[in-house]
């Protein structure tokens, strides 16, 4: 076979015959192996035999394969590849290619920081992607993280009794029978980081409809701070002018806040009755940001310290402590 016989043609050391300046007699432009042999030539891996020769069919050794092996993968010091992962379109099966910063596909590449694809890769800053999915998803320090409270999520803050709530599908319908002033408040389950980010609080939108008799008179944005005993109470911003529209509203913080693992945020809405009045909550949403920060731990690592166990006892929950 070919790639057996040209082997034992070949002057490693320094081609004798450039093929690129002088054709081989015996290896035609027909053959099936004319490409397989410019290629091999070309690279510099094998030469001829002289005489415009490339001696196709003469047998090969064993050692001409071990020089031809080197040759091709650097396996000895000081040895030069002739292909290397610096220019190769794929790199697949590489342990490590530090060279490999270009490569199309480096799936294994240690360091493949220009790499298109790096489904492995253990840096890979500047793919494009990672695994096939753009790595923009994996790494996100911009854009908004907006979080909804249920139209349903309203509630009484020191209210009188005779407040009613009607909770619909799509808004909550609160409604008074006496003129009175009521504190109403909207929690939410306040994701204070995300992918290792820390958030921040930008702002809220609240969308309403006070055109019953029932009209808007503050609106209130508090942090509040998670911590043994009564924790903390943060004011944030608020809009004091009387609101009697139907409309979304934001209220935008004055820089945004960012918060800790422990912190949640609630709106406080205060709201005037007449006789009789009802006003519809459609919604509240938060609007936050990742701060650029990596995201800080809780006070307490959840692995340490004592653990509150509930088990099921006859009649309710017995609590043990460890």
């Amino acid at each position: 076979m070919l790639i057996a016989s040209a082997v034992a043609a070949m002057v490693l050391a320094a081609p004798a015959v450039s093929y690129a300046a002088t054709s081989f007699t015996d290896v035609k432009s027909g053959s099936p192996f004319f490409g397989d042999v410019k290629a091999a030539v070309g690279a510099n891996l094998m030469s001829g035999c002289g005489k415009g020769k490339f001696c196709p069919t003469t047998p090969a050794l064993r050692q001409d394969l071990a020089r031809l092996a080197n040759r091709l993968g650097a396996l000895s010091a000081g040895t030069t590849p002739v292909v290397n992962a610096k220019t190769a379109l794929t790199a697949g099966s590489a342990l490590t290619a530090a060279s490999a910063d270009h490569a199309a596909a480096a799936d294994n590449a240690t360091n493949a920081k220009h790499a298109l694809t790096a489904g492995s890769a253990v840096s890979a800053g500047d793919s494009a992607s990672l695994g096939g999915v753009a790595a923009s998803n994996y790494l996100q320090n911009s854009g908004k993280v907006l979080i909804g409270a249920p139209a349903n999520g309203w509630t009484d803050f020191g209210s009188p009794t005779s407040t009613t709530f009607t909770y619909r599908t799509d808004t909550t319908r609160v409604s008074q029978v006496s003129i009175s002033t009521t504190l109403l408040e909207a929690g939410f389950s306040t994701p204070t980081g995300m992918y290792g980010n820390q958030l921040a609080l930008d702002g809220v939108q609240l969308c309403y409809d006070a055109t019953h008799s029932a009209d808007i008179s503050q609106v209130a944005i508090n942090v509040r701070g998670a911590t043994a005993g009564i924790g903390s109470s943060l004011y944030l911003a608020g809009d004091y002018a009387t609101r009697s529209d139907s409309a979304c509203r934001t209220y935008a913080v004055s820089s945004p806040t960012w918060l800790p693992p422990n912190d949640s945020v609630s709106v406080f809405v205060g709201v005037r009755f007449a006789a009789n009045s009802y006003i519809d909550l459609a919604s509240a949403t938060l609007i936050l940001e990742p701060s650029g920060s990596s995201l800080q731990p809780l006070s307490r690592p959840l692995t340490q310290g004592p653990l509150t166990v509930l088990k099921p006892v006859k009649g309710g929950l017995l609590l043990t402590t460890k």
